[in-house]
């Protein structure tokens, strides 16, 4: 699994994520499913918190969390929650529009 320590870090330092950034703009939803999942799982180690910000991943997460594709949404969400752990992510999440974009999904009626 790529949240793997060794391989995670390697992905990082390689600078995979530039290129994973330029395909979320893809016109194939299943590549931006993927995407948003990628995004997600990096989220999952803070080791990697630092390289996800750098690389402006944020929007992108953002863009995902308020997409119409509900795969897609719900890993930006847990993108954003994955960052949200971490104390000192919470001014880039809030001046990027990642917490408001949570906001709507609290009176959703698909509890998926």
């Amino acid at each position: 699994e790529m949240v793997e320590g060794r391989t995670q870090r390697r992905l990082v330092d390689e600078g995979s994520l530039r290129y994973l950034l330029n395909l979320a703009s893809s016109e194939d939803p299943e590549v931006r499913r993927e995407v948003a999942r990628a995004m997600a799982l990096f989220a999952a180690k803070r080791d990697s918190h630092a390289a996800l910000q750098r690389a402006g991943s944020v929007p992108c997460l953002v863009q995902f969390a308020r997409g119409e594709d509900t795969v897609s949404r719900r890993f930006g969400c847990l993108g954003i929650g994955n960052l949200a752990i971490v104390t000192a992510n919470h001014q880039e999440l809030f001046d990027s529009g990642a917490i408001a974009s949570l906001l709507p999904l609290a009176v959703c009626d698909d509890l998926e």
